[in-house]
């Protein structure tokens, strides 16, 4: 049986103003970027939020829409505005991760994965060079979060139906939408991302297991020049929307984590962003239109 979704306000009216220490309890909506430790960000959220629902990858949300008012917790690969198939305003989690281990990470993800060990694989060149794995590590985390989907929102076949039309990502909206995320913690400093977690929304701490790693990958010295700077190059977005998170991560943490906390764990900071030296500056809305695609199927 379908679900009844409610009409929606303006976007402005949905969200919050940010994060508060100990937020009100509400439905949780996951924005799981593939290839920035939600996997195991899942399984902690899951034991705080036992009544929790798996939602398939965008592009393959079932023919029957099951009621999802019921569920405290969805967790997928899906865009932001999913939100617009809920009946209630839900509190938004995701997690970052700076662009270019984002991308060796999906590169790992693609040797690892392949059905036949003995099959030949692509070098890390080739992998970027490829249309369809180059679309899919090129500011992901933006058109997740902030790429405005100008089609009519109310049932999962509005999703199926869209046509193959190219989205232009926003940064600017990614930024705006994350600044109102209840929660959202970055791959490079998980320690004080599971102590920010846990004060904002009340919990005991859960030791953060290591799920789906990639436990042997190319790192970024290794990677030839020419290669680094086609991975930056094509993550401009993405960029502007982690230094953002870098700056607005470290308010959050001086504001509710005790001084101990603060101290005792390592932060990520924009002058650290090694990939900046490279990057020449753009305007944060990218002039090249980007098909939203999904890495969640592979």
């Amino acid at each position: 049986m379908p679900v009844v979704m409610s009409s929606h306000a303006s976007e402005s009216r949905l969200m919050c103003n940010g994060p508060a220490q100990n937020v009100s309890m509400r439905q949780m909506l996951f924005v799981h970027v593939q290839k920035t430790a939600g996997t195991s960000l899942a399984a902690v959220l899951k034991q705080h939020l036992p009544n929790a629902y798996d939602l398939p990858p965008w592009r393959f949300l079932p023919d029957q829409w099951v009621p999802l008012n019921g569920y405290d917790l969805l967790v997928g690969h899906v865009h932001f505005e999913l939100y617009r198939l809920l009946p209630e305003r839900p509190l938004f989690v995701t997690m970052l991760r700076d662009p270019v281990e984002r991308a060796l990470s999906a590169y790992a993800q693609y040797w690892r994965s392949a059905a036949d060990p003995s099959a030949s694989r692509m070098d890390i060149r080739q992998f970027v060079a490829h249309p369809a794995w180059r679309n899919a590590i090129s500011n992901i985390q933006v058109r997740m979060i902030g790429t405005p989907l100008p089609l009519p929102l109310g049932h999962p076949d509005d999703i199926r139906q869209m046509p193959d039309f190219p989205f232009e990502p926003d940064a600017q909206a990614a930024i705006g939408r994350l600044r109102n995320y209840q929660f959202f913690g970055l791959v490079e400093d998980m320690e004080r991302s599971m102590a920010l977690l846990n004060q904002t929304f009340g919990w005991p701490t859960i030791e953060l297991p290591r799920l789906n790693e990639s436990e042997k990958r190319i790192q970024r010295h290794e990677l030839p020049p020419d290669v680094l700077a086609d991975i930056i190059q094509l993550n401009q977005l993405d960029t502007a929307l982690y230094e953002f998170a870098v700056v607005e991560f470290g308010r959050r943490c001086k504001q509710l984590l005790p001084p101990s906390d603060l101290s005792n764990a390592t932060s990520a900071r924009p002058t650290a962003c090694p990939w900046a030296q490279h990057r020449k500056p753009q305007p944060l809305c990218h002039p090249s239109a980007v098909r939203f695609c999904s890495l969640s199927h592979r």
